[in-house]
């Protein structure tokens, strides 16, 4: 029963892996660029390492949480596991969500997450993934 102890990061990032190459690792690469350190499975999880306790270690030492909504994330049993401990976590106030909403417009995601009802969000139909990663880096070093 192997946990890495995960050092600290700016950002969370929690998608559905299927996109990880169109839109999150473009983001990540982005996001160090301006300086702001990133959490993303693929890059912390090691083999032999156990899932739900790393995971819980790493949201505990992110302040941000930056949640790729998109069709295919919602049937993804694992991510609704990560968006339960964020969601704790945002409502306890020792998280920030910042949603990104992907190949999904704004009615079809309250429809799939009515809690997302008057929170501000930015699209990857709006925004191009270098204005996005600017203004998440700008959240994190302004809070």
């Amino acid at each position: 029963m192997r946990v890495r102890s995960n050092s600290c990061h700016d950002v969370f990032i929690c998608h559905a892996s299927e996109d990880k190459e169109g839109v999150v690792l473009p983001i990540v690469t982005t996001l160090r660029a301006y300086g702001v350190s990133t959490w993303i499975d693929c890059e912390q999880l090691r083999i032999g390492d156990r899932l739900q306790p790393s995971i819980d270690v790493a949201l505990a030492c992110c302040r941000f949480a930056a949640v790729v909504f998109s069709p295919i994330f919602f049937d993804k049993p694992w991510i609704a596991y990560e968006l339960d401990r964020i969601m704790y976590s945002v409502i306890n106030d020792r998280q920030v969500l910042l949603p990104i909403v992907h190949r999904m417009t704004g009615s079809e995601l309250l429809e799939r997450a009515p809690f997302m009802e008057g929170k501000i969000w930015r699209s990857t139909a709006d925004f191009s993934i270098e204005q996005l990663a600017k203004e998440i880096a700008h959240v994190v070093r302004v809070s």
